[in-house]
Protein backbone atom coordinates (compact mmCIF):
# COMPACT_ATOMS: atom_id res chain seq x y z
CA UNK A 1 0.00 0.00 0.00
CA UNK A 2 2.90 2.37 0.70
CA UNK A 3 4.10 1.91 -2.88
CA UNK A 4 0.73 2.81 -4.36
CA UNK A 5 0.53 5.91 -2.15
CA UNK A 6 3.94 6.93 -3.50
CA UNK A 7 2.66 6.41 -7.02
CA UNK A 8 -0.27 8.73 -6.31
CA UNK A 9 2.10 11.31 -4.83
CA UNK A 10 4.32 11.08 -7.93
CA UNK A 11 1.25 11.63 -10.12
CA UNK A 12 0.33 14.77 -8.17
CA UNK A 13 3.89 16.13 -8.30
CA UNK A 14 4.24 15.66 -12.07
CA UNK A 15 0.93 17.41 -12.70
CA UNK A 16 1.97 20.50 -10.76
CA UNK A 17 5.51 20.77 -12.18
CA UNK A 18 5.82 23.74 -14.58
CA UNK A 19 2.07 24.16 -14.69
CA UNK A 20 2.37 27.71 -16.03
CA UNK A 21 5.45 27.07 -18.19
CA UNK A 22 3.48 27.53 -21.43
CA UNK A 23 1.17 30.41 -22.15
CA UNK A 24 -2.47 29.57 -22.72
CA UNK A 25 -3.10 28.34 -26.24
CA UNK A 26 -6.21 29.08 -28.28
CA UNK A 27 -8.57 26.47 -26.79
CA UNK A 28 -7.41 27.23 -23.23
CA UNK A 29 -8.07 30.92 -23.87
CA UNK A 30 -11.59 29.95 -24.94
CA UNK A 31 -12.02 28.32 -21.51
CA UNK A 32 -10.95 31.57 -19.82
CA UNK A 33 -13.16 33.64 -22.09
CA UNK A 34 -16.24 31.49 -21.43
CA UNK A 35 -15.60 31.21 -17.69
CA UNK A 36 -15.20 34.96 -17.12
CA UNK A 37 -18.30 36.31 -18.86
CA UNK A 38 -20.35 38.94 -17.09
CA UNK A 39 -22.64 36.50 -15.30
CA UNK A 40 -23.03 32.82 -14.46
CA UNK A 41 -25.76 32.56 -17.06
CA UNK A 42 -23.54 34.14 -19.71
CA UNK A 43 -20.81 31.61 -18.90
CA UNK A 44 -23.29 28.73 -19.10
CA UNK A 45 -24.47 29.79 -22.57
CA UNK A 46 -21.13 31.06 -23.84
CA UNK A 47 -20.60 28.28 -26.39
CA UNK A 48 -23.16 25.95 -27.95
CA UNK A 49 -20.50 23.58 -29.30
CA UNK A 50 -19.58 22.42 -25.78
CA UNK A 51 -21.65 21.76 -22.69
CA UNK A 52 -21.24 24.40 -19.94
CA UNK A 53 -19.96 22.25 -17.08
CA UNK A 54 -16.27 23.04 -17.51
CA UNK A 55 -16.80 26.78 -17.89
CA UNK A 56 -18.75 26.86 -14.61
CA UNK A 57 -16.14 24.82 -12.72
CA UNK A 58 -13.37 27.09 -14.03
CA UNK A 59 -15.41 30.14 -13.09
CA UNK A 60 -15.60 28.88 -9.48
CA UNK A 61 -11.81 28.49 -9.34
CA UNK A 62 -11.10 31.88 -10.96
CA UNK A 63 -13.48 33.74 -8.66
CA UNK A 64 -12.14 31.93 -5.59
CA UNK A 65 -8.40 31.99 -6.26
CA UNK A 66 -7.63 34.54 -9.00
CA UNK A 67 -7.25 34.92 -12.74
CA UNK A 68 -3.90 33.52 -13.85
CA UNK A 69 -2.60 30.59 -15.89
CA UNK A 70 -1.95 28.43 -12.82
CA UNK A 71 -5.50 28.81 -11.47
CA UNK A 72 -7.17 28.42 -14.86
CA UNK A 73 -5.41 25.06 -15.25
CA UNK A 74 -5.93 23.97 -11.64
CA UNK A 75 -9.32 22.24 -12.20
CA UNK A 76 -7.70 19.99 -14.83
CA UNK A 77 -4.88 19.20 -12.38
CA UNK A 78 -7.40 18.07 -9.77
CA UNK A 79 -9.24 15.89 -12.29
CA UNK A 80 -5.97 14.51 -13.67
CA UNK A 81 -4.70 13.52 -10.22
CA UNK A 82 -8.01 11.76 -9.52
CA UNK A 83 -7.61 9.70 -12.71
CA UNK A 84 -4.63 7.75 -11.30
CA UNK A 85 -6.37 6.16 -8.26
CA UNK A 86 -9.45 5.63 -10.44
CA UNK A 87 -7.50 3.68 -13.07
CA UNK A 88 -5.85 1.68 -10.28
CA UNK A 89 -9.29 0.73 -8.92
CA UNK A 90 -10.50 -0.13 -12.41
CA UNK A 91 -7.48 -2.35 -13.09
CA UNK A 92 -7.98 -4.13 -9.76
CA UNK A 93 -11.66 -4.68 -10.49
CA UNK A 94 -10.93 -6.16 -13.92
CA UNK A 95 -7.71 -8.07 -13.25
CA UNK A 96 -7.68 -8.87 -9.53
CA UNK A 97 -11.10 -10.02 -8.26
CA UNK A 98 -9.36 -11.99 -5.51
CA UNK A 99 -9.00 -8.68 -3.66
CA UNK A 100 -12.33 -7.30 -4.86
CA UNK A 101 -14.70 -10.32 -4.92
CA UNK A 102 -16.75 -10.43 -8.08
CA UNK A 103 -19.86 -12.42 -8.87
CA UNK A 104 -20.23 -11.22 -12.47
CA UNK A 105 -17.80 -13.64 -14.07
CA UNK A 106 -14.50 -11.75 -13.69
CA UNK A 107 -11.95 -14.31 -12.54
CA UNK A 108 -8.74 -12.30 -12.35
CA UNK A 109 -5.66 -12.93 -14.48
CA UNK A 110 -2.86 -10.78 -13.01
CA UNK A 111 -3.01 -9.76 -9.36
CA UNK A 112 0.00 -7.43 -9.61
CA UNK A 113 -0.86 -5.55 -12.80
CA UNK A 114 -2.94 -2.77 -11.21
CA UNK A 115 0.06 -1.14 -9.50
CA UNK A 116 2.09 -1.19 -12.72
CA UNK A 117 -0.79 0.33 -14.67
CA UNK A 118 -1.20 3.09 -12.07
CA UNK A 119 2.54 3.81 -12.22
CA UNK A 120 2.47 4.12 -16.01
CA UNK A 121 -0.60 6.38 -15.82
CA UNK A 122 1.14 8.58 -13.23
CA UNK A 123 4.13 9.26 -15.50
CA UNK A 124 2.40 9.04 -18.87
CA UNK A 125 2.92 12.27 -20.85
CA UNK A 126 -0.56 12.21 -22.39
CA UNK A 127 -2.23 11.94 -18.98
CA UNK A 128 0.04 14.73 -17.71
CA UNK A 129 -0.62 16.92 -20.75
CA UNK A 130 -4.39 16.88 -20.34
CA UNK A 131 -3.98 17.37 -16.59
CA UNK A 132 -2.08 20.59 -17.35
CA UNK A 133 -4.43 21.96 -19.99
CA UNK A 134 -7.31 24.27 -19.12
CA UNK A 135 -9.80 22.07 -20.93
CA UNK A 136 -12.32 19.44 -19.92
CA UNK A 137 -10.57 16.28 -21.15
CA UNK A 138 -9.06 15.24 -17.80
CA UNK A 139 -12.55 15.54 -16.31
CA UNK A 140 -13.94 13.48 -19.22
CA UNK A 141 -11.37 10.77 -18.45
CA UNK A 142 -12.12 10.85 -14.71
CA UNK A 143 -15.85 10.71 -15.34
CA UNK A 144 -15.47 7.83 -17.79
CA UNK A 145 -13.40 5.87 -15.26
CA UNK A 146 -16.04 6.56 -12.61
CA UNK A 147 -18.80 5.31 -14.91
CA UNK A 148 -16.90 2.08 -15.59
CA UNK A 149 -16.32 1.50 -11.90
CA UNK A 150 -19.99 2.08 -11.08
CA UNK A 151 -21.11 -0.23 -13.88
CA UNK A 152 -18.73 -2.97 -12.73
CA UNK A 153 -19.93 -2.47 -9.16
CA UNK A 154 -23.51 -2.96 -10.33
CA UNK A 155 -22.48 -6.16 -12.16
CA UNK A 156 -20.91 -7.40 -8.92
CA UNK A 157 -23.59 -6.40 -6.42
CA UNK A 158 -26.76 -5.68 -8.45
CA UNK A 159 -27.46 -2.78 -6.12
CA UNK A 160 -29.82 -0.10 -7.46
CA UNK A 161 -27.67 2.55 -5.78
CA UNK A 162 -24.84 1.85 -8.23
CA UNK A 163 -27.09 2.54 -11.24
CA UNK A 164 -28.53 5.69 -9.64
CA UNK A 165 -24.99 6.98 -9.15
CA UNK A 166 -24.18 5.85 -12.71
CA UNK A 167 -27.00 8.04 -14.06
CA UNK A 168 -25.87 11.06 -12.01
CA UNK A 169 -22.17 10.69 -12.86
CA UNK A 170 -23.12 10.08 -16.50
CA UNK A 171 -25.14 13.32 -16.66
CA UNK A 172 -22.39 15.33 -14.94
CA UNK A 173 -19.73 13.93 -17.30
CA UNK A 174 -21.92 14.67 -20.33
CA UNK A 175 -22.10 18.28 -19.15
CA UNK A 176 -18.30 18.33 -19.21
CA UNK A 177 -18.20 16.83 -22.71
CA UNK A 178 -20.88 15.20 -24.84
CA UNK A 179 -18.47 12.44 -25.91
CA UNK A 180 -18.93 10.84 -22.49
CA UNK A 181 -21.68 9.09 -24.43
CA UNK A 182 -18.97 6.93 -25.99
CA UNK A 183 -18.28 5.32 -22.61
CA UNK A 184 -21.97 4.58 -22.22
CA UNK A 185 -22.07 3.09 -25.72
CA UNK A 186 -19.19 0.79 -24.75
CA UNK A 187 -21.05 -0.35 -21.63
CA UNK A 188 -24.22 -0.93 -23.66
CA UNK A 189 -22.28 -3.02 -26.18
CA UNK A 190 -20.78 -5.14 -23.40
CA UNK A 191 -24.20 -5.58 -21.74
CA UNK A 192 -25.73 -6.68 -25.04
CA UNK A 193 -22.84 -9.03 -25.76
CA UNK A 194 -22.90 -10.53 -22.26
CA UNK A 195 -26.69 -10.79 -22.20
CA UNK A 196 -26.84 -12.62 -25.52
CA UNK A 197 -24.04 -14.97 -24.50
CA UNK A 198 -25.68 -15.83 -21.18
CA UNK A 199 -29.23 -15.77 -22.59
CA UNK A 200 -30.16 -13.22 -19.94
CA UNK A 201 -30.66 -10.23 -22.19
CA UNK A 202 -33.31 -8.47 -20.10
CA UNK A 203 -31.46 -8.70 -16.78
CA UNK A 204 -28.19 -7.46 -18.31
CA UNK A 205 -29.46 -4.78 -20.69
CA UNK A 206 -32.68 -3.35 -19.24
CA UNK A 207 -31.37 -1.90 -15.90
CA UNK A 208 -28.35 -0.32 -17.59
CA UNK A 209 -30.56 1.08 -20.35
CA UNK A 210 -32.77 2.79 -17.76
CA UNK A 211 -29.75 4.38 -16.03
CA UNK A 212 -28.32 5.58 -19.34
CA UNK A 213 -31.70 6.93 -20.43
CA UNK A 214 -31.94 8.92 -17.17
CA UNK A 215 -28.47 10.39 -17.74
CA UNK A 216 -29.36 11.34 -21.33
CA UNK A 217 -32.67 12.83 -20.20
CA UNK A 218 -30.84 15.11 -17.78
CA UNK A 219 -28.52 16.15 -20.64
CA UNK A 220 -31.25 16.43 -23.28
CA UNK A 221 -31.85 20.21 -23.02
CA UNK A 222 -28.25 20.97 -23.85
CA UNK A 223 -28.04 18.24 -26.48
CA UNK A 224 -30.92 19.82 -28.39
CA UNK A 225 -29.21 23.22 -28.26
CA UNK A 226 -25.96 21.73 -29.60
CA UNK A 227 -27.73 19.92 -32.44
CA UNK A 228 -29.53 23.12 -33.43
CA UNK A 229 -26.30 25.12 -33.58
CA UNK A 230 -24.20 22.38 -35.22
CA UNK A 231 -20.95 20.72 -34.17
CA UNK A 232 -17.56 21.71 -35.56
CA UNK A 233 -14.02 20.33 -35.21
CA UNK A 234 -10.54 21.29 -36.32
CA UNK A 235 -8.86 19.68 -39.32
CA UNK A 236 -5.48 18.00 -39.51
CA UNK A 237 -4.21 19.03 -42.93
CA UNK A 238 -3.56 16.07 -45.22
CA UNK A 239 -4.20 13.46 -42.52
CA UNK A 240 -7.13 11.30 -43.57
CA UNK A 241 -9.35 9.05 -41.50
CA UNK A 242 -6.85 6.19 -41.16
CA UNK A 243 -3.89 8.48 -40.44
CA UNK A 244 -5.89 10.43 -37.84
CA UNK A 245 -6.88 7.25 -36.05
CA UNK A 246 -3.35 5.88 -36.16
CA UNK A 247 -1.89 9.03 -34.69
CA UNK A 248 -4.61 9.21 -32.01
CA UNK A 249 -3.83 5.63 -30.92
CA UNK A 250 -0.11 6.40 -30.95
CA UNK A 251 -0.60 9.29 -28.56
CA UNK A 252 -2.87 7.22 -26.33
CA UNK A 253 -0.04 4.68 -26.08
CA UNK A 254 3.04 6.93 -25.91
CA UNK A 255 1.95 10.53 -25.44
CA UNK A 256 2.26 13.85 -27.30
CA UNK A 257 6.01 14.42 -27.12
CA UNK A 258 7.28 11.44 -29.15
CA UNK A 259 6.62 11.77 -32.89
CA UNK A 260 5.16 15.21 -32.23
CA UNK A 261 2.62 16.42 -34.77
CA UNK A 262 3.28 20.16 -35.09
CA UNK A 263 2.19 22.70 -37.70
CA UNK A 264 4.94 21.96 -40.28
CA UNK A 265 4.17 18.25 -40.11
CA UNK A 266 0.43 18.84 -40.41
CA UNK A 267 1.11 20.83 -43.56
CA UNK A 268 3.61 18.28 -44.91
CA UNK A 269 1.42 15.22 -44.34
CA UNK A 270 1.91 11.80 -42.69
CA UNK A 271 4.70 10.52 -44.95
CA UNK A 272 7.13 13.17 -43.70
CA UNK A 273 6.24 12.37 -40.08
CA UNK A 274 6.88 8.65 -40.58
CA UNK A 275 10.16 9.30 -42.35
CA UNK A 276 11.50 11.71 -39.73
CA UNK A 277 10.40 9.57 -36.78
CA UNK A 278 11.07 6.12 -38.23
CA UNK A 279 13.12 4.91 -35.24
CA UNK A 280 10.62 5.91 -32.55
CA UNK A 281 7.66 4.68 -34.62
CA UNK A 282 9.28 1.28 -35.25
CA UNK A 283 10.19 0.88 -31.57
CA UNK A 284 6.72 1.85 -30.39
CA UNK A 285 5.05 -0.27 -33.05
CA UNK A 286 7.09 -3.31 -32.01
CA UNK A 287 6.10 -2.86 -28.35
CA UNK A 288 2.41 -2.61 -29.28
CA UNK A 289 2.49 -5.46 -31.81
CA UNK A 290 4.11 -7.84 -29.30
CA UNK A 291 2.31 -6.75 -26.12
CA UNK A 292 -1.31 -6.83 -27.23
CA UNK A 293 -1.36 -10.49 -28.42
CA UNK A 294 0.07 -11.58 -25.06
CA UNK A 295 -2.52 -9.43 -23.29
CA UNK A 296 -5.37 -10.98 -25.23
CA UNK A 297 -3.97 -14.46 -24.64
CA UNK A 298 -3.79 -13.76 -20.89
CA UNK A 299 -7.33 -12.37 -20.91
CA UNK A 300 -8.44 -15.62 -22.54
CA UNK A 301 -8.53 -17.04 -19.01
CA UNK A 302 -11.16 -14.41 -18.14
CA UNK A 303 -13.57 -14.05 -21.05
CA UNK A 304 -15.74 -11.45 -19.27
CA UNK A 305 -12.77 -9.11 -18.72
CA UNK A 306 -11.64 -9.58 -22.31
CA UNK A 307 -15.11 -8.72 -23.66
CA UNK A 308 -15.29 -5.66 -21.40
CA UNK A 309 -11.89 -4.41 -22.61
CA UNK A 310 -12.66 -5.04 -26.28
CA UNK A 311 -16.01 -3.25 -25.99
CA UNK A 312 -14.34 -0.32 -24.18
CA UNK A 313 -11.78 0.07 -26.98
CA UNK A 314 -13.67 -0.89 -30.13
CA UNK A 315 -17.06 0.76 -29.50
CA UNK A 316 -15.77 4.38 -29.06
CA UNK A 317 -13.43 4.05 -32.06
CA UNK A 318 -16.18 2.57 -34.24
CA UNK A 319 -18.60 5.34 -33.22
CA UNK A 320 -16.12 8.09 -34.15
CA UNK A 321 -15.25 6.39 -37.43
CA UNK A 322 -18.95 6.30 -38.23
CA UNK A 323 -19.33 9.99 -37.35
CA UNK A 324 -16.20 11.04 -39.26
CA UNK A 325 -18.08 11.77 -42.49
CA UNK A 326 -20.02 14.52 -40.70
CA UNK A 327 -17.53 15.79 -38.10
CA UNK A 328 -13.76 14.99 -38.17
CA UNK A 329 -13.51 13.99 -34.49
CA UNK A 330 -10.71 11.43 -34.80
CA UNK A 331 -8.31 12.92 -32.28
CA UNK A 332 -6.87 11.41 -29.12
CA UNK A 333 -8.64 13.94 -26.90
CA UNK A 334 -11.99 12.64 -28.18
CA UNK A 335 -10.84 9.08 -27.46
CA UNK A 336 -9.47 9.85 -24.00
CA UNK A 337 -11.87 7.31 -22.46
CA UNK A 338 -9.94 4.58 -24.35
CA UNK A 339 -6.60 5.57 -22.78
CA UNK A 340 -6.90 3.40 -19.62
CA UNK A 341 -7.53 0.27 -21.67
CA UNK A 342 -4.59 0.97 -23.98
CA UNK A 343 -2.29 1.16 -20.96
CA UNK A 344 -3.92 -1.93 -19.46
CA UNK A 345 -3.33 -3.97 -22.63
CA UNK A 346 0.29 -2.81 -22.95
CA UNK A 347 1.19 -3.51 -19.32
CA UNK A 348 -0.73 -6.80 -19.12
CA UNK A 349 0.86 -8.07 -22.33
CA UNK A 350 4.37 -7.06 -21.29
CA UNK A 351 4.01 -8.64 -17.83
CA UNK A 352 2.79 -11.94 -19.26
CA UNK A 353 5.22 -12.34 -22.14
CA UNK A 354 7.61 -15.31 -21.81
CA UNK A 355 11.26 -15.20 -20.74
CA UNK A 356 13.50 -12.40 -21.95
CA UNK A 357 10.71 -10.99 -24.08
CA UNK A 358 8.93 -10.00 -20.87
CA UNK A 359 11.89 -7.85 -19.78
CA UNK A 360 12.20 -6.38 -23.28
CA UNK A 361 8.54 -5.36 -23.45
CA UNK A 362 8.42 -3.98 -19.91
CA UNK A 363 11.52 -1.94 -20.69
CA UNK A 364 9.91 -0.74 -23.91
CA UNK A 365 6.57 0.20 -22.35
CA UNK A 366 8.02 2.05 -19.36
CA UNK A 367 11.14 3.25 -21.18
CA UNK A 368 9.11 4.97 -23.89
CA UNK A 369 6.84 6.37 -21.19
CA UNK A 370 9.77 7.87 -19.27
CA UNK A 371 11.37 9.17 -22.48
CA UNK A 372 8.07 10.77 -23.48
CA UNK A 373 7.78 12.43 -20.07
CA UNK A 374 11.30 13.87 -20.33
CA UNK A 375 10.50 15.08 -23.85
CA UNK A 376 7.33 16.71 -22.51
CA UNK A 377 9.03 18.56 -19.65
CA UNK A 378 12.45 19.18 -21.24
CA UNK A 379 11.91 19.36 -25.02
CA UNK A 380 15.03 21.51 -25.51
CA UNK A 381 17.40 19.11 -23.75
CA UNK A 382 20.20 17.96 -26.14
CA UNK A 383 19.67 14.32 -25.16
CA UNK A 384 15.92 14.53 -25.73
CA UNK A 385 16.45 16.38 -29.00
CA UNK A 386 18.83 13.69 -30.24
CA UNK A 387 16.83 10.66 -29.08
CA UNK A 388 13.23 11.73 -29.42
CA UNK A 389 11.98 15.00 -30.87
CA UNK A 390 14.30 15.42 -33.91
CA UNK A 391 13.76 19.14 -34.28
CA UNK A 392 10.03 19.05 -33.50
CA UNK A 393 9.73 19.58 -29.73
CA UNK A 394 6.48 19.53 -27.80
CA UNK A 395 5.20 23.05 -27.14
CA UNK A 396 2.30 25.46 -27.37
CA UNK A 397 1.47 28.74 -29.05
CA UNK A 398 3.43 31.51 -27.33
CA UNK A 399 0.79 34.19 -26.89
CA UNK A 400 2.49 35.52 -23.79
CA UNK A 401 5.62 36.12 -25.88
CA UNK A 402 3.65 37.72 -28.72
CA UNK A 403 2.09 40.26 -26.39
CA UNK A 404 5.48 41.06 -24.80
CA UNK A 405 7.17 41.45 -28.21
CA UNK A 406 4.58 43.96 -29.38
CA UNK A 407 4.43 45.78 -26.01
CA UNK A 408 8.16 46.56 -26.32
CA UNK A 409 7.59 48.29 -29.67
CA UNK A 410 4.10 49.76 -29.60
CA UNK A 411 3.24 53.38 -28.84
CA UNK A 412 -0.05 54.92 -27.81
CA UNK A 413 -2.49 54.80 -30.72
CA UNK A 414 -0.79 51.88 -32.51
CA UNK A 415 -3.08 49.17 -33.87
CA UNK A 416 -2.84 45.38 -33.71
CA UNK A 417 -4.59 43.36 -36.41
CA UNK A 418 -5.52 39.77 -35.50
CA UNK A 419 -5.95 37.13 -38.19
CA UNK A 420 -7.95 34.87 -38.09
CA UNK A 421 -10.47 36.73 -35.90
CA UNK A 422 -10.70 34.01 -33.23
CA UNK A 423 -7.14 34.89 -32.16
CA UNK A 424 -8.84 37.61 -30.12
CA UNK A 425 -9.39 34.97 -27.41
CA UNK A 426 -5.74 34.37 -26.40
CA UNK A 427 -4.72 37.92 -27.29
CA UNK A 428 -7.31 39.44 -24.96
CA UNK A 429 -6.16 37.23 -22.09
CA UNK A 430 -2.63 38.67 -22.20
CA UNK A 431 -3.38 42.16 -23.51
CA UNK A 432 -6.43 43.00 -21.35
CA UNK A 433 -7.43 45.77 -23.81
CA UNK A 434 -4.20 47.74 -23.34
CA UNK A 435 -3.74 48.07 -27.11
CA UNK A 436 -6.28 48.75 -29.84
CA UNK A 437 -6.98 45.46 -31.62
CA UNK A 438 -8.93 44.80 -34.81
CA UNK A 439 -9.85 41.19 -35.75
CA UNK A 440 -9.72 40.63 -39.51
CA UNK A 441 -12.28 38.32 -41.15
CA UNK A 442 -11.02 35.12 -42.74
CA UNK A 443 -11.47 36.32 -46.31
CA UNK A 444 -9.81 38.87 -48.59
CA UNK A 445 -10.23 42.34 -47.09
CA UNK A 446 -10.18 45.45 -49.22
CA UNK A 447 -8.43 48.68 -48.24
CA UNK A 448 -11.83 50.33 -47.87
CA UNK A 449 -13.04 47.62 -45.46
CA UNK A 450 -9.84 47.89 -43.46
CA UNK A 451 -10.21 51.65 -43.16
CA UNK A 452 -13.84 51.26 -42.10
CA UNK A 453 -13.06 48.63 -39.42
CA UNK A 454 -10.03 50.54 -38.06
CA UNK A 455 -10.61 54.29 -38.52
CA UNK A 456 -7.40 56.28 -38.43
CA UNK A 457 -5.09 53.28 -38.81
CA UNK A 458 -3.23 55.07 -41.62
CA UNK A 459 -1.97 57.67 -39.15
CA UNK A 460 -0.67 55.15 -36.57
CA UNK A 461 3.10 55.24 -36.08
CA UNK A 462 3.17 51.44 -35.96
CA UNK A 463 0.79 48.74 -37.15
CA UNK A 464 1.15 45.14 -36.02
CA UNK A 465 -0.22 41.89 -37.43
CA UNK A 466 -0.59 38.77 -35.30
CA UNK A 467 -1.47 35.52 -37.04
CA UNK A 468 -1.37 31.78 -36.33
CA UNK A 469 -2.68 28.46 -37.60
CA UNK A 470 -2.79 29.36 -41.30
CA UNK A 471 -0.85 28.17 -44.31
CA UNK A 472 2.27 30.01 -45.51
CA UNK A 473 0.74 31.29 -48.76
CA UNK A 474 -2.28 32.73 -46.92
CA UNK A 475 0.02 34.48 -44.44
CA UNK A 476 2.31 35.76 -47.20
CA UNK A 477 -0.59 37.30 -49.13
CA UNK A 478 -1.91 39.07 -46.05
CA UNK A 479 1.52 40.51 -45.19
CA UNK A 480 1.96 41.74 -48.77
CA UNK A 481 -1.42 43.47 -48.69
CA UNK A 482 -0.69 45.23 -45.41
CA UNK A 483 2.78 46.27 -46.64
CA UNK A 484 1.28 47.73 -49.81
CA UNK A 485 -1.47 49.57 -48.01
CA UNK A 486 0.88 50.92 -45.34
CA UNK A 487 3.35 52.16 -47.96
CA UNK A 488 0.53 54.01 -49.72
CA UNK A 489 0.28 56.33 -46.73
CA UNK A 490 4.02 56.92 -46.45
CA UNK A 491 5.66 60.34 -46.35
CA UNK A 492 8.50 60.12 -48.79
CA UNK A 493 10.59 57.51 -46.91
CA UNK A 494 10.48 53.69 -46.80
CA UNK A 495 7.39 52.34 -45.07
CA UNK A 496 5.76 48.94 -44.77
CA UNK A 497 7.06 45.79 -43.11
CA UNK A 498 10.09 46.51 -40.95
CA UNK A 499 10.34 43.45 -38.69
CA UNK A 500 8.77 40.04 -38.19
CA UNK A 501 9.17 37.27 -35.66
CA UNK A 502 8.03 33.66 -35.45
CA UNK A 503 7.44 32.60 -31.85
CA UNK A 504 7.65 28.88 -30.92
CA UNK A 505 8.49 28.02 -34.54
CA UNK A 506 6.69 24.70 -34.65
CA UNK A 507 3.57 26.02 -32.93
CA UNK A 508 3.44 29.05 -35.16
CA UNK A 509 2.53 32.48 -33.82
CA UNK A 510 3.78 35.06 -36.34
CA UNK A 511 3.99 38.75 -35.43
CA UNK A 512 4.76 41.52 -37.92
CA UNK A 513 5.54 45.19 -37.44
CA UNK A 514 4.73 47.78 -40.11
CA UNK A 515 5.90 51.37 -40.11
CA UNK A 516 3.35 54.10 -40.68
CA UNK A 517 3.76 57.69 -41.90
CA UNK A 518 3.96 59.09 -38.37
CA UNK A 519 6.75 56.79 -37.10
CA UNK A 520 9.13 58.61 -34.77
CA UNK A 521 12.27 57.32 -36.46
CA UNK A 522 12.94 55.71 -39.84
CA UNK A 523 13.98 52.06 -39.93
CA UNK A 524 15.17 50.00 -42.85
CA UNK A 525 12.69 47.69 -44.57
CA UNK A 526 13.50 44.00 -44.49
Amino acid sequence: MLLIVLVFALAALLRFINLDRHSLWLDEAATWWNATRGSWLASAFAEANHAPGWWLVTRVFVRAFGDNEFIIRLPAVVAGIACVPLVWLLARRLLDPERVPDAAGFRGVDAGAAGSIALLASIHPLWIEYSQEARMYAALLAGSLGLSLLYLDWLRTRRTRSLVLYALVGAITLYFHHLAALTMIAHACFALWEGLRRRRLVSFVFPLAIAQACALALFLPWLLRTLQSGVSAATLGGFGRVERLGFALWRLAFGPSLATLDRPRIDAGPIVLLREEAGIVIAGGAVVALSIPFALRTLGRDSSARRFLLASVIAPIAALLLAFSWVPLLHEKFLIMVAPYVLLLLVLGARNAPGLLRHFLLTGVFGLGVLGTFAYFMPDSPIVSRLAVHGHPYGKEDWRGARSWIAERAHRGDIVFLYPPYLKLPWDYYDRERTKTVPLPRRPVSLEELTLSAPGWQAASRTFLVTAGIRANERKGLVQDLSTWTARFGSGRPTGLIESKLLTPHWGVWVYEFEGPEADSPRSTR
